[in-house]
């Protein structure tokens, strides 16, 4: 097994180089890479994939950094965008491709929403770990998603139970019309973040511990992970990969 680092400044070749054609498995796809290439946090030399390949050259696991930064802190940071190792092949890449990862950032990284193997990890390595509580909410009547996780029998009835749903939510879709929207209420959507904004974000995010400006949301604007309207090639192109490429909706606002 050998280890292949692919920088931000090699990602937009490595997305036209025959291997990433001729790959079945492909670590990032053409959407993500054209994002990571213009990423405001990043320099040209910051590994943005490490991959794990066998005898022939073919990829059994792979690791992705995205480069950032924290507040009040000069010190880059590096945020794990993805990790994956074939769960036959690439049994045994799956740490040295997270050693290798820890090397390059220095330990200088953040991970969010752990899987439990993850988090076991993580706590090995003495980073520290925090749960952030929360709650979800549905304004609308969810059963077949809640229930059918609970165990197998709402599983088995999940069809009957989005019928329900459907049926509920018609009673509440009339009681949601008849609710007067507050024209007082003033709002307006904007393509980027101009000065303006700008200065109102800033004013209200000094505590925050990851730094949301002009830069980063128009980068995020700009640049999307996802794709509403695939080609027949982005099609293909998401079989060969484990992450999100396609949506029937998605939109930044």
């Amino acid at each position: 097994m050998t280890l292949r680092e692919i920088t931000i400044g090699e990602l937009l070749d490595f997305i036209a180089s025959d291997f990433y054609k001729n790959s079945p498995i492909i670590p990032i796809s053409p959407q993500r890479a054209i994002s990571q290439h213009n990423n405001p946090n990043s320099k040209s030399t910051d590994v943005a994939l490490i991959l794990a390949l066998d005898k022939s050259e073919n990829i059994i696991g792979y690791i992705g950094i995205l480069p950032g930064k924290i507040n009040s802190n000069a010190t880059p940071y590096f945020w794990n965008s993805c990790w994956w190792v074939d769960p036959e092949k690439g049994k045994l890449a799956a740490m040295p491709l997270f050693y290798k990862m820890l090397q390059l950032s220095n330990k200088k990284m953040v991970f969010f929403e752990l899987t439990e193997t993850t988090k076991s990890i993580v706590e090995k390595f003495k980073f520290k770990t925090e749960v952030v509580p929360g709650f979800k909410g549905f304004l609308l009547f969810n059963f077949a998603q809640i229930l059918s996780k609970r165990n197998s029998f709402f599983k088995t009835i999940k069809p009957l139970l989005s019928f329900a749903d459907w049926f509920l939510n018609c009673f509440v879709s009339i009681k949601l019309s008849k609710f007067k929207k507050d024209t007082s209420i003033k709002y307006k959507r904007i393509d980027t973040v101009d000065n303006e904004s700008e200065k109102f974000i800033n004013q209200f995010s000094k505590n925050q511990l990851i730094p949301i400006n002009k830069s980063e949301l128009n980068w995020v604007i700009k640049y999307p992970w996802i794709k509403t309207q695939p080609t027949t090639e982005d099609k293909q192109i998401a079989e060969r990969y484990f992450f999100s490429l396609i949506s029937k909706s998605f939109s930044n606002n």
